[in-house]
């Protein structure tokens, strides 16, 4: 696992970490913010999953137009 280094007044940290075919995903929070990291995690890998989805859906949209 791959942490982002914490320093000054950042308060949250998250790392996207590729290697080897695979990603690693990160998470710091200051244990004086009110937030869950879960929750956090969870939002994150929900956008990451809307990102993937477009990502695909565009690169049909592209193998169909050199297709024809």
């Amino acid at each position: 696992m791959f942490w982002v280094p914490q320093s000054g007044n950042i308060g949250i940290g998250l790392s996207i970490f590729s290697y080897a075919g695979t990603v690693q995903f990160g998470i710091t929070i200051d244990k004086n913010i009110k937030a869950d990291p879960a929750s956090v995690m969870g939002h994150f890998r929900d956008s990451f999953a809307e990102l993937l989805d477009a990502a695909l859906h565009n690169s049909e949209q592209n193998t169909a137009r050199a297709a024809s």
